[in-house]
């Protein structure tokens, strides 16, 4: 009898955390509204301190919870180009638990310096904005910036 009650208790422990780890994840309980993929220029053109002000806008913007909220109806992700097109960060739903290493991969992009190619720059966002899960769900609203 106690090993059927221990069962059963182990059991519903089990049922509760797998329940419980959607949210500690990322997920949320449906898609985000907003998926922004962030495309900045790392070439030639742009000089060290212009590469700072852009990422350092970036990393206030993202990290002030008014302007980028954290109850998961956000997605982005973060390119960068010169001659060709890199991707920095997949697509990452934005909350609690992801706000920490999105505000790390921008305060540790590297700058490059190789021609511009802005046409690389937009096919290499769209290629890392179609990884996410919802690229195709008519509801979220797309754009590069």
């Amino acid at each position: 009898m106690k090993k059927g009650i221990l069962a059963i208790i182990i059991t519903l422990i089990m049922l509760i955390s797998i329940i419980a780890i959607p949210a500690s994840i990322g997920a949320t309980n449906g898609p985000p509204d907003l998926l922004m993929c962030f495309c900045l220029d790392s070439s030639g053109s742009i000089d060290e301190g212009e590469w700072n002000i852009m990422k350092q806008g970036l990393y206030n913007a993202i990290a002030d919870e008014t302007v980028v909220t954290r109850d998961g109806t956000v997605e982005i992700c973060i390119t960068r180009f010169e001659y060709i097109g890199w991707e920095v960060m997949a697509p990452t739903v934005v909350d609690d638990s992801t706000i920490a290493g999105i505000l790390s991969t921008i305060d540790g992009m590297p700058k490059s310096s190789g021609m511009t190619n802005i046409a690389d720059g937009i096919d290499q966002s769209v290629e890392t904005m179609e990884k996410s899960a919802y690229f195709n769900d008519d509801s979220v609203w797309k754009a590069i910036n």
